[in-house]
């Protein structure tokens, strides 16, 4: 059995599941499929919620990674309150936290500007350097939804 890549690039992989051109979006998911799911469960939420894909897409080409999204979100539909809450329930890698703050914080900065704010030039979120973060980025191990 092939190892596992650790960790997806957000960015990236949202660019070819966003594409206009079917291939890529296909691509992109194969890439999902090539992760360990819960060393990246943030980030597959993230791009679950904020893709272009056709859902039916999801649900054909990765119907496991769809079932454990329901599964950990009760739902299908996905919002940043919902990964928020599944904080609250599960252990959730540090890396994963910090890319949920970054686009919580893109999300709501283009919201502000889209409603006339366009003053406000950056919201920032800083983590605080702590020992005790920094041990729950390099030790946690994340969530085993199967």
């Amino acid at each position: 059995m092939r190892k596992k890549k650790q960790r997806l690039d957000y960015e990236e992989v949202l660019k070819m599941l966003n594409s206009s051109d079917k291939e890529s979006c296909l691509l992109g998911m194969a890439i999902i499929d090539s992760v360990d799911f819960n060393q990246n469960i943030v980030c597959i939420m993230l791009l679950y919620k904020n893709s272009t894909c056709e859902r039916k897409d999801w649900e054909s080409e990765l119907p496991h990674i769809v079932k454990k999204i329901v599964k950990l979100n009760g739902d299908k539909k996905v919002t940043y309150n919902s990964i928020f809450k599944m904080f609250k329930r599960i252990s959730v890698p540090m890396d994963q936290i910090e890319l949920y703050m970054k686009t919580l914080n893109s999300f709501i900065l283009s919201v502000f500007k889209e409603s006339g704010y366009d003053y406000i030039e950056s919201i920032t979120v800083k983590f605080k350097e702590d020992e005790s973060h920094g041990k729950l980025s390099e030790s946690s191990q994340g969530v085993n939804v199967e």
